[in-house]
């Protein structure tokens, strides 16, 4: 049955390359990507850290939420995140991947509220939302709820670009490349 997810990503260590890293990693799993803006946040909670960037992503998978909980734990471990250690929620984070939303039916979310219970997530994942059910570049390039400042423009290793503003991202194909709507 085909699904479809929000996931929430965060990362305070090298931030920009783990973001792009956990994207790119989204990519090639998923295809199709729905990604909201990019935004830098101040941590709550963790001792001595630095900001974290933090964006979220619409995919559409075949996983059971159990299956994408463990593919997602399996990147950020890929990334360097260490689950074994008991402090490792009062640290600095190198890869954090959360499911924000998991369901059957596109249209039925509509408000990032209803699930969404960390604030810093909430707007990303209305961008997301918006996005998806919209699939409309030139809203993407209009809309964002984050101010500028707090915006970070992020490059996957092939070229693309995400963060300014939400994206629709198409998969890269055998024929050659595809770009996001924004580069």
């Amino acid at each position: 049955m085909t699904q479809y997810a929000l996931l929430g990503l965060g990362s305070n260590v090298d931030p920009e390359q783990h973001i792009a890293a956990m994207v790119s990693a989204l990519s090639e799993r998923f295809g199709q990507l729905w990604i909201s803006s990019v935004t830098r946040t101040h941590p709550v909670g963790v001792e001595n850290a630095d900001d974290f960037l933090n964006v979220v992503v619409g995919i559409q998978t075949s996983m059971n939420g159990r299956e994408l909980k463990a593919w997602t734990k399996q990147q950020e471990k890929l990334l360097g995140r260490d689950h074994a250690n008991p402090m490792e929620h009062r640290r600095a984070c190198v890869a954090d991947m959360d499911i924000l939303a998991l369901w059957d039916g596109k249209d039925s979310l509509v408000d990032a509220s209803e699930f969404v219970n960390e604030p810093f997530f909430l707007a990303l994942a209305d961008e997301a939302l918006d996005l998806m059910e919209k699939k409309d570049a030139a809203w993407a390039e209009t809309f964002s709820s984050s101010p500028m400042e707090d915006r970070v423009s992020l490059f996957l290793q092939d070229g693309r670009s995400f963060g300014l503003s939400p994206v629709q991202m198409s998969p890269i194909v055998a024929s050659g490349r595809q770009r996001s709507s924004n580069g």
